[in-house]
This record gives structure tokens, sequence and C-alpha cells, in this order.
């Protein structure tokens, strides 16, 4: 099973909803565990039989207990094959141990953006996570995939 951490702006940034249920909130993402998940259709076709009832289930993800909250279109999987969509939470041993931490960071372009523009925009976020690396290993480096969506 593939998991995504996600901020709450993620959906929105792509311009999907929940096709059952709901997405993430604000208050939802970068803080303490919070213990809800967003399902893939595929996930919950097969895992759950398309169970009527998932939204507000108990799940056990990685022995953790988790309500699902929502369930995402059928063709949407984002970043390629992920099942279930989790807040994204910085813990204290994250903050320090880059070399267990992958990012892929996601950014929607006002129309009539120029590549230029989005890219110089990208570039800014590679920055912002280089400085958070401070004190991480000098080897590892943000790096910048750009697609096209």
């Amino acid at each position: 099973m593939f998991v995504t951490a996600v901020l709450d702006d993620f959906f929105g940034t792509l311009g999907i909803d929940a096709a059952q249920g709901r997405c993430l909130k604000g208050a939802e993402t970068g803080g303490e565990f919070v213990g809800i998940a967003v399902l893939s259709h595929e996930l919950w076709q097969s895992a759950f039989q398309g169970s009527a009832d998932i939204i507000g289930q108990q799940i056990q993800l990685d022995g953790a207990s988790i309500t699902v909250i929502g369930v995402m279109p059928e063709r949407f999987q984002f970043p390629d094959l992920t099942d279930v969509w989790i807040p994204f939470q910085i813990t204290l041993p994250m903050r320090y141990d880059w070399d267990s931490l992958y990012l892929r960071v996601a950014i929607r372009a006002r129309a009539g953006s120029t590549v230029e523009e989005v890219g110089s925009q990208a570039l800014e976020i590679v920055h912002w996570l280089d400085g958070l690396q401070r004190g991480g290993s000098p080897r590892r480096t943000a790096g910048l995939e750009l697609i096209a969506w």
C-alpha cells in the first residue's frame, strides 16, 4: 500500500475534490497526528468492496487506527500509485533526519503564467526547502520536478 502525506491545500491545488466524503482541512495538517485518511477509488473497491458506509469507518494503517473521511474519484491517483492520503505532520525526528524524508511539491499555475514564471516560483520553494535542511546531511538537497497537468 502506497501512502502519501499531503498538506490541506493539496487537493484544491490540483482542482480535485473527493467523490465521497471530503478532503483534508487546514487544521488537520502540519501539527499533531489526527488519524484520518482519504482513500483512492481503487483501494476502496479492492479492499473494502466499494462499501457504501466507508466514510467514518476505522481502518488499520501501519498499526494505527485511522478514520476514513473521503474517497477520491475513480481516475485520480497523484502521485502515481497512491492508495491513501493522510495529513502531513512534521515530527521532531523528521525535522532533523533528512535522509528519511522525501518531499514532492505540486504547484498550480495561474492562467496565463509563463513556464519561466512558474519555474522561478518553484525554485523559490526549492531554496526554502534547502533552508529547512540545516543540520541535515550535506549530500541531500531539495529537488524540483515540474509536471504539466
